[in-house]
């Protein structure tokens, strides 16, 4: 992400394999699950099933 970041691209959703989703959410503290979405470092990350491991959204713009 931060290379991402460094060439101009802004990150606005994170899609993630599910068991990864869950592995990641049970170490995390404080953040709420709504729905296979939470809210982590400003960026929404959401479970997806279809994604192999994750995958980055950017902005169209970028």
């Amino acid at each position: 992400m931060e290379y991402l970041q460094s060439q101009g691209k802004q990150v606005i959703k994170i899609k993630m394999n599910s068991k990864v989703f869950v592995d990641m959410t049970d170490k995390l503290d404080h953040v709420e699950n709504s729905n296979g979405v939470i809210t982590a470092f400003g960026i929404p990350i959401e479970a997806d099933e279809h994604i192999e491991k994750y995958a980055y959204i950017l902005d169209d713009a970028t």
